[in-house]
C-alpha cells in the first residue's frame, strides 16, 4: 500500500448475472419490528473465511464483532440499519460513510452469525425504493446484498485478506461479490420463492479483484470527512434545539442573541453557541432534544 494511503472503502459487488441456490435456514416471525405490511426475508449477507469473487477474503471472526459492535447493536435496536439500493457510487469518504434513508430501500431487523455465515432478517423501508423492494419480494425476486465497509488490505498466499475491519452497512445489489449473499425465503403466505439452480461460479484470474468498487483514502481525507460531518450534524442539531428547546428560548431573551456563527456539540446534553463577535455560551439541551438528535444520528 503507498504511504499515503492509510485504507480502503470497499463496496463488495459485481456486475454480471448468474444464479445460485440458496436454502432457507431461520425464520423471524415473531421479531418485534416485524411489519405485517411489507414482506420480511431473511437470507445470507456474507460468507466469512472464503474468497469472493473480487479476490478478497474476510475474517469470520473479523465480521462476527463488527455485527455485535455497540453501532450495528444500537441500529438494530432502534429500527434504523438501513441499507441502500445499490452501493454509492462517489469515493468521497463522507458520501461512502453515510447512511441516507432516502436512498434506502432495504431496513435490517436482525444480524446474526450461522457459522462462517453472516445472516440477516429484513423489509422494505417506508419509500419508494422500499417498496419497490417489497413488491420484488412479492413476486418471488431474491435480492442480494453486499458489504460496505472500511478497511485495509493485505496481499497473501491465500488472496487479499482484509483487516481493521469497520462496517457501514449492507446494501441491495443485483449481483454480489459473494456468491452465496442472496435472500434464502420469506415470512409470507402471498409471497412466491422460487427456486434458484446452483451457480456454476469458479474464481479464475480473468474476474480475480475486478468487479467491486475500492477506493483509496488518506489522512487528509479523513480529516476532512470528520470536519464534514461535524459541522452537518452541528447545524442539524442548531436546526432542531433553536425550534424546539425552551432552554433555548430562554437563553436568546436573557442574552438578545441574533447571530450564531458557530455550533459545537460538546456531550449528548451540551451545546455550545458562539454569538458573532461575542463569546461563547455552553447550553444544557432538554433530555427530550438529546434524545431526539441521538436518533437523528
Amino acid at each position: 500500500m503507498p504511504d499515503n494511503k492509510i485504507g480502503y472503502i470497499i463496496n463488495e459487488s459485481g456486475y454480471q448475472m448468474e444464479y445460485i441456490n440458496t436454502t432457507p435456514t431461520s425464520n423471524i416471525k415473531n421479531h418485534k419490528f416485524y411489519n405485517p405490511d411489507r414482506i420480511a426475508g431473511y437470507g445470507i449477507l456474507q460468507t466469512g473465511g472464503i474468497k469472493n469473487r473480487n479476490g478478497r477474503i474476510y475474517r469470520t471472526e473479523d465480521l462476527d464483532r463488527e455485527i455485535h459492535a455497540p453501532r450495528q447493536r444500537e441500529l438494530l435496536g432502534t429500527g434504523t440499519m438501513l441499507g441502500h439500493l445499490s452501493h454509492p457510487v462517489s469515493g468521497d469518504l463522507v458520501v461512502q460513510q453515510t447512511i441516507d434513508p432516502k436512498l434506502c430501500c432495504v431496513r435490517f431487523l436482525d444480524l446474526w452469525m450461522d457459522g462462517d455465515n453472516v445472516m440477516g432478517s429484513f423489509q422494505g423501508t417506508n419509500n419508494e425504493y422500499g417498496e419497490m423492494f417489497d413488491k420484488d419480494l412479492r413476486i418471488g425476486v431474491r435480492p442480494a446484498f453486499s458489504l460496505r465497509a472500511l478497511g485495509t488490505i493485505r496481499a497473501t498466499p491465500e488472496g487479499a485478506v482484509v483487516e481493521n475491519l469497520k462496517m457501514i452497512t449492507y446494501d441491495a445489489v443485483v449481483y454480489p461479490s459473494n456468491p452465496g449473499a442472496y435472500m434464502c425465503g420469506v415470512i409470507s403466505e402471498s409471497a412466491n420463492l422460487m427456486d434458484a439452480p446452483i451457480s456454476n461460479f469458479k474464481l479464475t484470474n480473468a474476474n480475480d479483484a475486478t468487479k467491486s468498487a475500492i477506493y483509496p483514502f488518506t489522512n487528509d481525507d479523513v480529516v476532512s470527512a470528520m470536519k464534514a460531518q461535524h459541522t452537518n450534524e452541528s447545524a442539524i442539531a442548531f436546526d432542531i434545539i433553536k425550534n424546539k428547546s425552551f432552554n433555548y428560548q430562554l437563553l436568546k431573551e436573557a442574552f438578545d442573541m441574533t447571530k450564531i456563527n458557530m455550533v459545537d456539540l460538546i456531550s449528548p446534553n451540551k451545546i455550545a453557541l458562539t454569538e458573532s463577535g461575542k463569546s461563547t455560551i455552553v447550553m444544557n439541551i432538554e433530555d427530550y432534544i438529546a434524545k431526539e438528535l441521538q436518533n437523528y444520528k
